[in-house]
């Protein structure tokens, strides 16, 4: 089952890391997530696009790493993006 709240939260850390940054768009990213963890592209893409962030879209090459740890955490590993 998809984790809105996880969603949610790695929604508003992106959001305050591109800002601090001057990031506009996000090229590539990469999370690290747990062995049973919903998260993939399609729903973190479909969750900015419900909030009408153009930060990740279509454009956005999404990477999805998986550790033993819990399904809760997910961790931005790495990210590259346009400059505004």
């Amino acid at each position: 089952m998809e984790d809105t709240f996880l969603i949610n939260r790695i929604y508003n850390s992106l959001n305050e890391i591109c800002k601090e940054n001057n990031i506009e768009r996000v090229k590539n990213i990469t999370f690290v997530v747990g062995n049973d963890s919903d998260l993939n592209k399609k729903n973190i893409c479909d969750y900015f696009e419900q909030n009408k962030s153009e930060l990740i879209g279509k454009w956005t090459n999404i990477n999805m790493k998986i550790e033993n740890f819990d399904n809760n955490i997910a961790i931005i590993h790495s990210l590259e993006g346009e400059d505004k």
